[in-house]
């Protein structure tokens, strides 16, 4: 993509943008928890959907008083999660959230059902962002053979820095040998 990198080098981003919008946000269609009839699509959230749901749960949480601390740390988490569900949990159809918002989410869910969808949630982008310090010598083996097939797929498997950084170093090494 010379147009690309040119583009960059001048400023210019839009190009860039365009390709990685192309690409779409990443989804898999899931089970409902213990109804295996019925479907929902599981979003992973941008960058600014994700710090969205981290701010307004800050603001709930100070909207109540309560502070965060040590003993109910759980707690935020707990919350934390629940507001960046709500815009993950897809309706297959319209790929619209299936929740109005946290509130909505939370009258309809129990707590292990919430706990479920973070775990799906946090299994697909486990499987689209591997942990660099994790990924073992045949994995990182795919990467370098779809980086050699589809070398600009690669952005959309690699987006992290440890998982680069690990990319680098392999390939290094095989240049040594």
């Amino acid at each position: 993509m010379p147009g690309v990198l040119d583009a960059l080098k001048q400023g210019d981003s839009t190009e860039l943008i365009k390709s990685i919008k192309a690409d779409g946000p990443i989804k898999k269609t899931i089970c409902w928890p213990k109804r295996a009839d019925i479907q929902v699509v599981l979003k992973l959230l941008n960058a600014s959907e994700s710090r969205l749901s981290k701010i307004e749960n800050q603001q709930e949480l100070k909207a109540v008083g309560i502070e965060v601390a040590m003993h109910n740390l759980g707690d935020y988490r707990a919350s934390e999660a629940a507001h960046g569900m709500w815009r993950a949990i897809l309706d297959p159809t319209t790929l619209e959230p299936v929740f109005k918002n946290v509130d909505s989410l939370r009258a309809n869910l129990t707590d292990d059902e919430i706990a479920y969808f973070v775990t799906q949630y946090n299994a697909i982008s486990v499987e689209n962002d591997p942990n660099g310090d994790t990924l073992t010598d045949e994995q990182m083996e795919e990467v370098i053979e779809l980086l050699k097939k589809k070398k600009y797929d690669i952005q959309s498997k690699v987006t992290s820095l440890p998982i680069a950084w690990k990319l680098l170093l392999t390939m290094a090494e095989k240049l040594q040998n």
